[in-house]
């Protein structure tokens, strides 16, 4: 049984349990499991097949996606912070790897668990919808500020004027 402190830190600070009752996180971390990690470590790699989301509980990691064979950071998390949730929802493989930069505790959540829960799973997939179209909305923002710097550079600003369609819709 999760205890009384670590559901409440959930609910305060972890965006998918938004409008979640105690209970129903109760529920949810009745079918995750802790893991530690420390710095250096993997947690999952580009272009594995994803069965899993995570929620960080402790510590920091850095999403790096391979471009080439150039290494990019795309971005930093922390306590609070979740990744994976597109394993949730597709089968597809891991866009992108996330390794440690300091001793990391997080709990993982497997897809399979959703069926197990019935009357949780519609709050957590529109939490992970809000959440991707906030991460969406940012990449727009981003995308459409790179188009704005390029247009000194035509073809340039063409080709991801056209990424900007495919990624947008």
């Amino acid at each position: 049984m999760p205890n009384d402190e670590l559901v409440r830190r959930l609910a305060n600070s972890v965006r998918l349990f938004a409008e979640f009752t105690a209970d129903e996180i109760r529920q949810v971390l009745n079918y995750c499991k802790r893991a530690s990690f420390d710095i250096g470590d993997y947690i999952v790699h580009q272009g594995e097949p994803g069965r899993s989301m995570y929620v960080l509980l402790a510590g920091q990691v850095e999403v790096v996606r391979m471009i080439g064979d150039h290494e990019q950071v795309l971005s930093k998390l922390g306590p609070g912070d979740s990744f994976g949730e597109l394993a949730l929802l597709d089968y597809s493989e891991r866009t992108a790897s996330v390794r440690c930069l300091a001793p990391t505790v997080m709990l993982t959540f497997e897809r399979k668990a959703l069926y197990q829960l019935p009357f949780v799973a519609p709050k957590l997939y529109r939490n992970m919808a809000l959440l991707m179209a906030s991460r969406l909305r940012e990449t727009d923002e981003l995308v459409t500020e790179l188009v704005e710097r390029l247009d000194q550079a035509p073809d340039l600003a063409h080709r991801a004027t056209k990424a900007k369609r495919f990624i947008i819709g």
